[in-house]
């Protein structure tokens, strides 16, 4: 992997916070990723479309649809990795 990012002029990066979505209710979902957000984190959620033709995504995006709010009314922004990244260099 790291080779074919070298080729492609790739950053790979990872995640802070996982919400084990591909396993989990919505619900805890939400509590997993409000208990490991943190500024700067990356958290990785699933739409399951590698693994199933018609992947069951309703509680990852239930999930979402509660944790946006949530976390918004913490004072936390939302932001693509390449912006993160640039605001740290």
């Amino acid at each position: 992997m790291r080779e074919a990012q070298r080729r492609l002029n790739l950053l790979g990066v990872m995640w802070t916070v996982i919400g084990r979505d591909w396993k989990l209710d919505a619900p805890a979902i939400v509590r997993r990723v409000l208990a490991e957000a943190r500024n700067g984190a990356i958290v990785c959620l699933h739409d399951g479309r590698g693994l199933e033709a018609r992947p069951k995504v309703e509680p990852a995006m239930e999930a979402v649809r509660q944790l946006i709010p949530m976390l918004k009314a913490e004072g936390y922004r939302f932001e693509t990795v390449s912006q993160l990244i640039c605001q740290t260099n």
